[in-house]
């Protein structure tokens, strides 16, 4: 086994130099800090690519090596006290290193021939218990030592060791400092990609826009060095400024096309940083990406100048001083919105009355043509993949409204005073249960920034960046069954899934609301095709009365099904257009509603929960039946109650008021209170203890 050592520091650093020429033609470099070569068996081994915090989680330090050395000689000379307790530092030796200093012959300030104090050594292999006894016996917190000249803190930042900076920072280690190159802590920590080490300076206090001696910020050597989302989308969530330059006027987003970075690109253009700002050369980011042949990141670039251009009108007409028409650009985002949301609602119109038209079969197929063509055009130039929410939620209201339209226009009539009651009724569960699935909070998590840095300061210091308890976008602690939502941008409580058709999240706030939504549209529906019915029903009547005799009309009472569905069709398009509608949506409606029902009571899920059952630490699987064990399904009539927060009713079935709030639950299931096992047979249902198929 090898143990770390800073004069071979400067031999493994990645061998792209930050080279920008000046006015006068010559080279400006600026140093970049060389890295400590990991020969130990601390180093972290996570390969996961989806743990983005994952970069700084604490390591186990290697077992003490057996019997390094059993006992003190006191013939050693000075060097081999040295060697024997910086060993013994290196591999934790705890017993050996308090023998040699309390027997006097080694200060636990003293140096060795590398100018480094035992605290480095501790430091950079994250010997904790080390670190206490040393300081204890009066070890210099901030010491500087090695070719670096860096002091302990700066050591354990550059490897990740995440406890060991926090047990520092504990003693009053200070991060401003600066080492022999001129970086303090947190830009040693955003050079290596240590998300949750950045996370944690910034939280206690230390200035995220701080420059290093050549001007350059956290966010600036995050963009240079780091080819992942993290640490740099995190220190433009916690407020880095995208403005900032060094001294040779360049910005993080320079910094990112020089290294060719296109996630950094991407993320700096997003959050609004500025390409057309010129560094020390004369050269914007766009124009380095031409320099250096960066097509793709040249892309990026010439994307977001369109979006930019889309934005500004086409033209503005003056109707008052204070007041003008916009005339927008096709590509116009906002234009696109608009346009998205009309088409659901025009094309319903124009089926429904081509459907209803007089023309000739062959006209009609030529138009349906026409129709789905321009449809196409629409789709291919007009929409934008980036709004495709606000479609799905525009087939949803365009159907709807014309429904009613085509009720209130035909059928309204047809109805008897308890049937239209019934629709009444109905229409107006359904539109209440839809304003508070879309307008509601769905159980948004809050993120303020005081909790931010609260959360950030607590898991730093106990639980650690576990990604199965932390978001790393929210910067929150999710609780149990939660989820980050990728649409809204939010982690929610007890999330259930994204719905476009009512497009907002459904979520513990709101999932009752959703349920109660699907089975008011449900029976709205039937209420529907069943006024399509009567309505038939009465003109057929009429038409016999019309234009039958006495014999005629008795065969037509005989007519089959098929004969009496093939009049609707021709007699009236648009109503067979508005039916073949409110089919095919009862159809899906229902089998939603039923699926829902049936997670809730049965299964006690979310969609999330049994899409992803395997991500979850609290759901264990039998892996010979492949069944899920539940800890939170309480038996069908108990889970329907939770479900439905009847706090009166569980008090008076179970003895029990209280129910889960989900956004403040973050207990694993092993530590939550369980019910009683007698309690759990309520009469239908599988209990907390049974498994379940998914």
């Amino acid at each position: 086994m090898m143990i770390m050592n800073p004069n071979n520091d400067r031999d493994s650093m990645n061998d792209s130099n930050t080279n920008l020429l000046g006015d006068d033609g010559d080279k400006i470099e600026n140093k970049i800090d060389k890295l400590f070569e990991i020969h130990s068996e601390n180093e972290s081994n996570d390969t996961d690519i989806n743990e983005r915090f994952s970069h700084s989680s604490p390591t186990p330090p290697p077992p003490p090596a057996p019997d390094l050395i059993p006992q003190l000689n006191q013939q050693h000379s000075n060097s081999d006290i040295t060697t024997e307790i910086v060993r013994a530092t290196q591999y934790g030796n705890l017993d050996l290193c308090q023998k040699i200093i309390d027997s006097g012959r080694y200060g636990v300030n003293q140096r060795d021939h590398e100018n480094v104090t035992l605290l480095h050594w501790s430091a950079i292999n994250n010997r904790l218990d080390l670190v206490n006894y040393f300081i204890s016996k009066g070890a210099i917190v901030d010491a500087i030592g090695g070719d670096l000249q860096s002091t302990a803190l700066h050591w354990a930042t550059r490897q990740g060791h995440l406890p060991m900076v926090v047990l520092l920072m504990q003693h009053r280690a200070d991060p401003s400092l600066l080492d022999g190159d001129g970086y303090n802590a947190l830009h040693l920590a955003a050079q290596f990609g240590h998300t949750s080490i950045v996370a944690y300076f910034i939280a206690k206090g230390q200035d995220i826009d701080a420059p290093d001696t050549n001007g350059m910020t956290a966010l600036m050597w995050s963009s240079f060095r780091n080819n992942s989302i993290d640490p740099t989308q995190l220190l433009i969530t916690l407020g880095a400024n995208l403005s900032l330059t060094d001294r040779n006027r360049n910005t993080a987003l320079h910094r990112a096309v020089l290294a060719r970075n296109p996630i950094a690109v991407s993320l700096l253009l997003k959050h609004g940083a500025n390409p057309n700002l010129k560094n020390i050369a004369g050269d914007t980011p766009i124009e380095m990406s031409v320099k250096f042949h960066a097509k793709f990141i040249h892309s990026l670039f010439m994307e977001n100048q369109k979006q930019i251009e889309a934005k500004q009108p086409l033209a503005r007409i003056k109707i008052a001083p204070n007041t003008e028409i916009r005339i927008p650009k096709w590509r116009d985002p906002q234009f696109r919105h608009y346009v998205m949301a009309l088409t659901p609602f025009i094309y319903y119109y124009l089926f429904g009355k081509l459907c209803e038209s007089d023309l000739m079969l062959s006209s009609k197929a030529l138009l349906l043509i026409m129709l789905v063509g321009l449809l196409y055009l629409l789709i291919r130039y007009m929409f934008d993949a980036k709004q495709l929410n606000v479609l799905a939620i525009s087939l949803y209201l365009s159907t709807k409204i014309w429904l009613y339209i085509t009720f209130f226009q035909y059928f309204l009539f047809v109805f008897s005073s308890f049937e239209l009651f019934i629709f009444i009724l109905c229409s107006t569960g359904l539109f209440y249960s839809f304003y508070k699935c879309y307008h509601s909070d769905p159980g948004y998590i809050s993120n303020s920034r005081e909790e931010q840095i609260k959360t950030i300061i607590e898991l730093g210091e106990h639980e650690g960046f576990d990604s199965s308890w932390f978001c790393s976008t929210c910067l929150i602690r999710k609780p149990t069954r939660s989820k980050h939502c990728s649409l809204c941008n939010r982690c929610v409580a007890r999330f259930d899934h994204h719905c476009p058709w009512i497009g907002n999240c459904v979520g513990y706030r709101n999932h009752k609301y959703f349920i109660w939504y699907l089975a008011t549209l449900s029976m709205t529906l039937f209420c529907y095709i069943v006024a399509t019915i009567h309505y038939w029903d009465f003109l057929d009547d009429i038409r016999d009365d019309i234009n039958e005799s006495d014999r005629i009309m008795t065969n037509r009472k005989h007519e089959s099904f098929v004969d009496v569905w093939s009049n609707v069709v021709t007699y009236n398009g648009w109503i067979t257009w508005s039916l073949v509608n409110a089919l095919i949506h009862v159809i899906w409606v229902v089998c939603l509603l039923f699926f829902q029902l049936y997670q809730i009571t049965c299964l006690a899920m979310t969609t999330n929960e049994r899409i992803n059952a395997d991500r979850y630490r609290y759901f264990k699987q039998n892996k010979r039946s492949g069944n899920i064990h539940n800890p939170y399904n309480y038996g069908f009539i108990r889970n329907f109650i939770e479900f439905c927060e009847c706090r009166r009713l569980n008090m008076c079935l179970y003895k029990s008021p209280d129910l889960h709030d989900w956004r403040y639950v973050f207990e694993n299931f092993e530590a939550m209170g369980r019910y009683d096992s007698d309690d759990d047979d309520d009469g239908g249902g599988s209990s907390s203890h049974d498994e379940i198929n998914v």
